[in-house]
């Protein structure tokens, strides 16, 4: 798809090239025509001389008729004009379509990656230690140092909030970063 479109563009510009390069160069009319404005004037008081006797109005055709010979804004080279400016010829060749996918992307900064990873790291401390908690109380549970089963339910709680802090602090990173979350 590239290579296509480098192609294209080398070849608008060589087109481009080529007819500026065709406009700039003076035609061999207008040499003379700039080498001798006194034949010019003679030339144009011929015409009007020769409208006058048909008994035509001075109505400015024969300057119509000039304007459309010169600007007729084709581009003719010569086979030396096209060797001169290096132009070349060749077969038309096929090239294969691919298409091509579109999409919008975001730049995201240094920082905002950083928070998503902190998030991450700091939901999975927490996890770790109302887990560690949870445990103890389980471990010491009918013991002397045996906690409440109302503290025994409020660590089950935390450790099921760090949980749930751990995952959306996954999901959130996993999302800024464009990755499918774990």
């Amino acid at each position: 798809m590239q290579h296509l479109s480098v192609r294209q563009l080398t070849l608008s510009f060589l087109l481009g090239l080529t007819l500026l390069g065709g406009c700039g160069k003076q035609q061999p009319a207008a040499d003379a025509a700039k080498a001798a404005p006194e034949e010019k004037g003679a030339a144009a008081e011929k015409k009007a001389a020769a409208s006058d006797e048909k008994g035509a109005a001075a109505d400015g055709k024969g300057a119509v008729g000039e304007k459309e010979e010169a600007g007729s804004g084709d581009v003719k080279l010569a086979a030396d004009d096209v060797e001169n400016l290096g132009i070349a010829t060749t077969l038309a060749a096929s090239v294969r379509f691919v298409p091509a996918k579109q999409g919008f992307g975001v730049v995201l900064s240094h920082d905002a990656i950083a928070q998503a990873v902190a998030d991450v790291a700091t939901a999975q401390a927490g996890l770790r230690l109302s887990q560690a908690a949870l445990a103890r109380i389980a471990r010491l549970d009918g013991t002397a140092g045996a906690q409440s089963a109302e503290a025994h339910e409020s660590a089950a709680r935390q450790a099921a909030v760090d949980a749930a802090a751990l995952r959306l602090a996954e999901a959130k990173s996993s999302a800024l970063l464009g990755q499918r979350p774990p």
